[in-house]
């Protein structure tokens, strides 16, 4: 039966070690300081992050809500030896375990020394082999939050999904058969395309008059014509389309959930020229697509990766891998990633695939969704345990990481979405309406 900590991790797992090793026998001094695996869970279920550290003599495990909890005392390390001692919440309270340690080059390896009298923590060590790393940087330093200075409130129920083009914001709406057209000038619905179905798990794009929209039950793409204002064309892609759409060039990126691909559409021609396999089928689940740097990003999170795909030959390989969940973001030098589940903070990540720096989005807070412009990275946090919790608006100056300002937003919210238009105003989905915020607004007093 797998552990208490284990089972909550679901199919993949990044463990996190940071060790100050002790004076070995030797007399040269043994140091590890951080350790990380991608570990297969069974039992199905929902994947999770969690950290292991070394903290005043004792090792600590950090789940994905933040809760810690001492899962042993460290008696020794050193010489190839991890000694430690009991927890009080496995059977066999008053027994420690003894592990060997082997280290070849960045792989570190556990052994058990018999039978650890708390075994689902010899489960986790034991799983590996682990690797070396070196966590980036986090800050932590925010501003005081104060309310959001709302320039418009654009009535519209069930908006889920927001996609942009030129003078308008569209919308899609949960349980509608409608997406609906805000005029940017008007701050107002101006009109409404009908498009025959409705949709719980709407994806939305927009780009070179038309708009895009997901179907993850038909496993569908529906091309809008946005200046007439019909249904163009019904384009079948890979099996649930999850929401990630990407307008690039003369293409459209379509993240397919069900079966680990993305479908490439040719905008013109509305026709599917190529399908390439990111994850496996069945189990990693790829959701957000960016462009970067002549790539197309896609975050996978059942994998913890960001893969990458290289246009024209559409060669897959892995641009980073660590915590990441599902949304993505670029400005112009970063890829930035939500990671850790219900972790305090977002990645930035260098144009190598090696994380830069970690901004920490406040205490007990989750950051939910991004957007970009320029140097500018709008997240969007929540403060409970789901998106009807208080929710915050943060910008952070992309190229330092500073948080130059905090928004709270006073409005019920429920599927959270962001988007930012060309002037820098910043438009974000609530329970009712469709919310706007002057980008001079949001950066004031920053």
């Amino acid at each position: 039966m797998p552990s208490r900590w284990v089972v909550a991790a679901g199919a993949a797992l990044l463990l996190v070690l940071a060790v100050v090793a002790a004076r070995g026998d030797g007399g040269e001094e043994e140091r590890i300081r951080h350790l990380q695996a991608l570990l297969p869970i069974p039992e199905g279920a929902p994947p999770g992050w969690f950290s292991l550290e070394f903290a005043d003599g004792s090792l600590e495990l950090m789940g994905p809500t933040g809760t810690i909890e001492t899962i042993g005392e460290v008696a020794r390390f050193s010489g190839g030896k991890l000694e430690l001692g009991p927890n009080p919440r496995c059977d066999r309270a008053t027994s420690g375990g003894l592990y060997d340690v082997d280290r070849d080059g960045g792989t570190v390896t556990f052994e058990a020394v018999g039978p650890d009298g708390c075994p689902p923590r010899q489960q986790l060590l034991t799983a590996g082999p682990w690797t070396t790393y070196t966590p980036p940087p986090m800050t932590t330093d925010l501003p005081a939050a104060r309310p959001a200075e709302v320039a418009a409130t654009v009535p519209l129920p069930g908006a889920a999904d927001l996609a942009l083009d030129d003078g308008s914001v569209w919308a899609a709406l949960v349980g509608s058969t409608e997406i609906a057209r805000i005029d940017r000038t008007t701050d107002s619905v101006a009109g409404t395309v009908d498009v025959g179905y409705t949709e719980q798990v709407p994806g939305l794009a927009a780009g070179d008059g038309a708009v895009w929209l997901t179907s993850w039950l038909r496993s569908t793409v529906t091309r809008i014509d946005a200046g007439a204002g019909r249904v163009a064309a019904r384009i079948p892609v890979g099996r649930n389309p999850s929401g990630g759409l990407l307008a690039s060039g003369d293409d459209m990126w379509v993240a397919n959930g069900g079966d680990g691909t993305v479908s490439r559409i040719a905008a013109a021609t509305g026709r599917v020229t190529r399908t390439v396999a990111v994850a496996q089928a069945g189990i990693g689940v790829p959701q957000d697509v960016v462009a970067f740097g002549g790539r197309v990003l896609v975050s996978v999170p059942q994998d913890g990766q960001i893969a990458q795909i290289e246009p024209p030959t559409e060669k897959v390989s892995s641009f980073y891998t660590g915590r990441v969940t599902s949304r993505l973001a670029t400005t112009p030098d970063a890829v930035w990633a939500v990671e850790g589940g219900n972790a305090g903070w977002v990645t930035r990540i260098g144009a190598d695939g090696v994380p830069e720096l970690r901004v920490g989005v406040g205490q007990g807070r989750r950051p939910q969704v991004l957007a970009a412009s320029g140097e500018v990275l709008w997240v969007v946090t929540v403060g409970g345990d789901s998106p009807a919790a208080d929710v915050e608006l943060l910008r952070i100056d992309a190229d330092t990481g500073e948080v130059v300002q905090r928004s709270a937003v006073w409005h019920p919210t429920q599927r959270l979405e962001i988007a930012v238009d060309d002037t820098g105003d910043v438009w974000l989905t609530t329970v009712d309406a469709v919310l706007r915020v002057a980008a001079t607004e949001v950066g004031a007093g920053g």
